[in-house]
């Protein structure tokens, strides 16, 4: 999935946990968690690409329902309400990034993928994204 695609499901993320009661920290929060587990992915100059691959590979760890329990109930503990927007907004990347064939790792260390079938391409990302908005706006005035 493309960012723009994460951040649109951080904000229905945002929009359920506000409604599920989380104050207004849980908002920035869930985008925030919603971008979180592509930490792993290599950026910058050679020597960090290369630390970064061999310590982290994509969709291993960060995408996992481990990762997601760990960060959010260390959040939990300093603000309740940013943690539930933490948790539903990894949660919404796991969603996403388990709908194409790459799937992710979910029960990591486990190495079993659960994968969908939407193929990358940037068409499928922009009706996604514009799903999710749609579904974002349907909570926020209906829910």
């Amino acid at each position: 999935m493309r960012h723009f695609t994460h951040v649109a499901g951080g904000i229905l993320a945002g929009i359920i946990s506000m409604k599920l009661g989380a104050g207004i920290a849980g908002f920035p929060a869930a985008i925030f968690g919603s971008v979180l587990p592509d930490s792993d992915l290599p950026t910058g100059h050679a020597v960090k690409r290369f630390l970064k691959k061999a310590l982290l590979k994509h969709r291993g760890v960060t995408h996992s329902l481990l990762f997601a329990a760990i960060v959010s109930a260390g959040v939990w503990f300093l603000s309740r309400d940013a943690g539930m927007g933490l948790l539903l907004g990894i949660a919404s990347h796991l969603a996403l990034d388990s709908l194409n064939p790459m799937g992710v790792e979910l029960f990591w260390p486990l190495k079993k993928r659960v994968r969908g079938k939407i193929k990358y391409r940037i068409d499928n990302d922009i009706k996604l994204t514009a799903l999710l908005i749609a579904c974002s706006a349907v909570v926020w005035v209906y829910f």
